[in-house]
């Protein structure tokens, strides 16, 4: 089986990363969150959960993803942008094989 990193952009997501990190703990091998310099708990609470955590000044959105997947330490890559939509129907639906991640070479 192929290891999978996930990786979430965050910025003064203290309210919601750790809902998101908990619906892809079971799926992840790694989970890399890069962080937009937040003032909130967002790195503290990520940290604690067992992420990855790198600091970065947000660049766009793109740009941060692109980032993320650099860092990545596995092939197989998950991306999530924003945490306000429902990861739980994402993560249910990435186990159908219905949500498809990216594969780096």
């Amino acid at each position: 089986m192929h290891k999978l990193s996930v990786v979430i952009i965050t910025f003064n997501e203290e309210g919601n990363v750790l809902r998101c990190i908990q619906s892809v703990k079971d799926l992840a091998d790694e989970i890399l969150v890069v962080d937009s310099l937040s003032t909130d708990r967002t790195v503290e609470i990520c940290k604690e959960a067992g992420c990855k955590v790198i600091l970065q000044p947000f660049e766009g959105y793109g740009e941060q993803k692109q980032f993320g997947v650099d860092q990545a330490e596995y092939d197989w890559i998950l991306s999530f942008s924003y945490m306000n939509y429902h990861l739980d129907f994402c993560t249910r639906h990435f186990k159908q094989k219905e949500i498809y991640c990216t594969y780096r070479r």
